[in-house]
């Protein structure tokens, strides 16, 4: 789906959406995953593959929220609750951040490599007359 940038309606933005456990996206192909309240749905086990993929995919950024519950809401088809513990574990080994606002945050900024500096050839020596 294409729409607007609403900072930039001259800037196209591609939407992609599918399922959190999809492996059709190839590596760093797009710039942000966001799994939004995916992770109560399903157990610890398939949060952990869920969230160890998708940084693989993202060239920048992969934005996690899940409710803060004492206990599982069923009624809408939560099974587990997740703590900003389980957030900070999800997220070791990256650049990460957990919030709180109406729930939980995790936020895993892929490094920024430093940039190479450009390759310069050596001159070739001038050919000399004799």
């Amino acid at each position: 789906m294409n729409c607007s940038s609403p900072s930039d309606q001259e800037t196209p933005v591609t939407i992609v959406t599918c399922d959190a456990g999809s492996s059709r996206l190839a590596s760093a192909s797009v710039d942000a995953v966001a799994l939004l309240h995916v992770l109560e749905h399903v157990g610890e086990a398939t949060a952990t593959a869920l969230t160890a993929r998708r940084p693989g995919i993202a060239r920048h950024r992969v934005v996690v929220a899940v409710p803060y519950e004492r206990e599982p809401t069923r009624l809408f088809g939560h099974v587990r609750t997740v703590g900003a513990g389980q957030l900070r574990k999800l997220g070791a080994g990256w650049d990460y951040r957990v919030y709180e606002h109406h729930g939980g945050w995790l936020v895993l900024d892929r490094p920024v490599r430093p940039a190479r500096p450009p390759r310069v050839r050596p001159r070739a020596a001038p050919a000399t007359r004799s």
